[in-house]
């Protein structure tokens, strides 16, 4: 069974996931959602903030390559597809970004 999954920075956490596919989705967006340095006991989980102030298109760069690390190494059921930004002018002038994450689940059939 292959699945392919969009997440973004924008879903809603649900503490209670009902299968394992939406343990999965929960997974990856609560590590987009989660700056390295944060969690107490699991200091590397997440993506690291040092893009935050950057030049947007060297922040884009450097935190898609961040996004791409911390989910390969904090969700090994999935494979990234693609990440891309989510473009709007009023959210560039504010400084936004907004990832768009596909990813594949990966199964041992």
């Amino acid at each position: 069974m292959s699945s392919t999954l969009i997440v973004t920075t924008e879903n809603k956490l649900n503490l209670a996931p009902k299968n394992e596919r939406e343990e999965i989705y929960q997974n990856v967006a609560t590590i987009l959602k989660t700056i390295q340095g944060s969690v107490p006991l699991d200091r590397d989980f997440g993506v690291d903030g040092s893009y935050i102030d950057l030049p947007m298109p060297i922040a884009k760069g450097q935190w898609q390559a961040e996004i791409i690390d911390a989910i390969e190494r904090d969700e090994p059921r999935v494979r990234v597809l693609s990440v891309v930004f989510k473009e709007n002018s009023i959210d560039a002038m504010d400084g936004i970004l907004s990832p768009v994450v596909t990813v594949e689940i990966i199964t041992n059939d």
